[in-house]
């Protein structure tokens, strides 16, 4: 991985580390209403309160949709490609408009 272009893992990671996070935070809300057993105070306020509980998944969602718009893998190659210009394009007019 660390062999190719740096252009080309980062976002990747990224990305895969964005759902990882995302995943794991819509886990602990639906896992910790079994888990908690009044111990860790942590737990309990999850597995108890609506709000932290609705914010925590609303933060879940955010990070999908930043990882959906900034990490999302590209082919770079393909998107170059898409981006050059074609040689034979005739100049541009010479005047200045309507």
């Amino acid at each position: 991985m660390l062999g190719r272009p740096f252009v080309l893992w980062l976002p990747r990671l990224l990305w895969r580390l964005t759902l990882v996070v995302s995943a794991l935070m819509i886990l602990l809300v639906i896992a910790t209403p079994w888990i908690d057993t009044g111990e860790w105070p942590l737990l309990t306020l999850f597995a108890k309160d609506q709000a932290v509980r609705r914010t925590t998944l609303a933060s879940a969602l955010g990070l999908m949709a930043t990882a959906a718009i900034f990490f999302r893998p590209v082919d770079y190659l393909a998107a170059a490609k898409r981006n050059r210009y074609p040689k034979n394009l005739p100049p541009p007019p010479a005047g200045a408009g309507a």
